[in-house]
């Protein structure tokens, strides 16, 4: 017949407990110890784990719409209808996976990295290459100090020189994507720029090309989070308009 334990009979269970001599009485101490700390431990550890996993997958997913201004070597901004140039950029972005829309709602640029293909408008015409095509050829980067608030989101800057210009970022570590899926974007310097930034996206871009005379602001006036597909990302959708 099974026994069914009270009250009373663990009280019975606490004094046999309590008679156990005083080596093994030391010994459980020491288990019990032992067995807290390493609780603690493994705690810790699942913490640390869940908080990482938590930072790795908190990538943005929306637009960036930013301000485009053009400047001559002598620093009089130059009108962009004159230079036939777009005067907004509106950046979507999700995964691996980002394009760009002027302020006509046209597109100018795509990137699949499923395919690592990269698509661009030359005057009107949809045409891609492959984004690990490396140009520039060169690109050296240089961290700067201090920061500059956009958007009132506290921004570090870098800047990237190349054969080609030299380039400014102001980049926000509160907006990032996965960098591991850029890794084959040499085009631009992508890479090398979401690796310097271990993923953060620019806000603001001074870029400067001394052998056109020109030079380019482009800043964020707003950041939008919006839930994509892949779809949004599809060029053939562009390609029927």
């Amino acid at each position: 017949m099974d026994t069914v334990v009270g009250v009373g009979q663990f009280s019975y269970l606490y004094r046999d407990l309590a008679a156990v001599d005083t080596a093994d009485s030391w010994s459980v101490k020491r288990f019990n110890y032992a067995y807290k700390i390493m609780n603690k431990i493994l705690l810790l550890l699942f913490s640390a784990i869940s908080l990482n996993l938590n930072a790795q997958t908190n990538f943005f997913e929306g637009r960036i719409s930013l301000k485009l201004q053009y400047f001559d070597s002598l620093g009089n901004e130059v009108n962009a209808a004159t230079l036939g140039r777009d005067t907004e950029m509106h950046y979507f972005v999700s995964e691996g996976n980002y394009k760009s829309l002027n302020e006509k709602g046209v597109i100018t640029q795509l990137f699949n990295s499923s395919s690592n293909k990269y698509f661009f408008n030359n005057q009107g015409q949809i045409q891609v290459m492959d984004a690990s095509f490396k140009y520039p050829q060169t690109g050296t980067v240089k961290q700067l100090s201090g920061e500059e608030e956009i958007l009132e989101l506290k921004c570090s800057k870098l800047t990237i020189e190349s054969e080609s210009d030299f380039t400014t970022y102001y980049f926000s570590p509160e907006l990032t994507v996965n960098k591991e899926l850029y890794q084959n974007h040499n085009f631009g310097n992508w890479n090398l720029f979401l690796n310097s930034t271990n993923g953060a996206l620019a806000l603001k871009y001074e870029i400067e090309y001394p052998s056109a005379g020109l030079s380019v602001l482009m800043e964020a006036y707003e950041i939008e989070e919006i839930d994509m597909s892949i779809e949004d990302f599809n060029i053939e959708s562009y390609l029927k308009k």
